[in-house]
């Protein structure tokens, strides 16, 4: 804090940061000059430890809130039937015309895969492959022209043109 702070504001922010409160001060023409002043203790989380009770003193970000030890702030849709409903909530919302297919059955864990037989297994990596193909071409067909697809293009038209005013001269 510069020297030039009266004394009695310089007071009021050391006891403020001893007592580790937020305050903001400064100087404003507005007030009359100097100011101090105490800012609202930010919202905590509140949960009760079950083997002391004492409540959780984590910062949340509005009040009522708990922290993300302690239920808030979603992880995202965990099932494939989650993902395929939050992405054509977002497709409705920003009414975009490209779509990723999902699978149908959930995806399998190590385990999973080596409880199968060797026949299954080679069943299961062919359907894998057929599906990874067709999002493949989903994908390839659904993109975006980048400004090179664009360029080549307007250089195909541009050659047509030619050659169309070539067998017309």
């Amino acid at each position: 804090m510069p020297e030039n702070y009266p004394p009695k504001i310089r007071r009021q922010v050391e006891a403020a940061k001893t007592a580790n409160k937020l305050c903001r001060y400064g100087y404003d023409a507005k007030r009359g000059g100097y100011f101090f002043e105490l800012l609202p203790d930010p919202p905590t989380c509140g949960a009760k430890a079950k083997s002391t009770g004492a409540p959780c003193c984590n910062t949340v970000a509005f009040e009522g809130a708990r922290c993300r030890f302690h239920g808030g702030a979603s992880t995202g849709p965990r099932t494939a039937a989650g993902r395929a409903r939050i992405g054509d909530a977002n497709r409705r919302r920003k009414g975009t015309r490209y779509r990723v297919a999902m699978p149908a059955d959930p995806i399998r864990t190590g385990a999973d895969l080596i409880a199968l037989t060797p026949a299954q297994r080679r069943q299961w990596v062919e359907a894998e492959n057929e599906k990874r193909a067709k999002i493949e071409t989903i994908s390839a067909t659904a993109r975006r022209l980048t400004f090179a697809d664009i360029a080549a293009r307007e250089l195909e038209r541009r050659a047509q043109l030619a050659k169309d005013a070539d067998d017309a001269g």
